[in-house]
């Protein structure tokens, strides 16, 4: 499925670099822009490094305002969620209608909860899931999705971010 208007793909504060190179590789070869947030320093630096569109600072901006600004208003169609927390209430909000929420695990210590009425009024898609419960119980399409990215990588389409050698 490609997204017709910007993806935002939100790593958080406990920044998981692989994954986040990962998303934001496949996303670009399925036509997404793609919008990475955080509050680290360091990991705004690294942002550029796994091919972010537009990064963002939500320490210093209000992370759902900054959103519909850089989307002239639309929002985003995907929200890709590593880290849930605190500013993850912000970003569901840019949520364009008909949007979808992807929860993918979490490391945050307070999970705020997702606004129902805006989940309603949007008519959006919301779903969790964990990766070691996906492995599990779907491994066929885990090996398929892992093959198509490593054929990606072998033919230059995908560059992998590797933190050390």
């Amino acid at each position: 499925m490609i997204a017709r208007r910007p993806i935002l793909n939100s790593f958080g504060d406990s920044f998981d670099l692989e994954r986040a190179s990962y998303a934001d590789n496949r996303l670009h070869l399925l036509g997404g822009r793609v919008f990475a947030a955080s509050a680290l320093p360091e990991t705004l630096d690294q942002f550029g490094d796994v091919g972010a569109d537009e990064i963002i600072d939500y320490s210093s901006a209000n992370l759902s305002h900054r959103l519909i600004e850089l989307t002239a208003n639309e929002g985003v169609e995907i929200l890709y969620d590593l880290t849930d927390g605190v500013h993850a209430r912000q970003a569901f909000r840019a949520l364009t209608s008909e949007g979808r929420y992807l929860l993918l695990d979490w490391s945050s210590s307070e999970a705020p909860p997702i606004p129902r009425d805006i989940i309603k009024e949007k008519a959006l898609r919301v779903m969790g899931m964990s990766w070691p419960i996906f492995y599990t119980r779907h491994h066929a399409t885990y090996r398929t999705n892992l093959i198509e990215c490593l054929t990606w990588c072998a033919e230059g389409r995908m560059k992998p971010f590797l933190q050390a050698t």
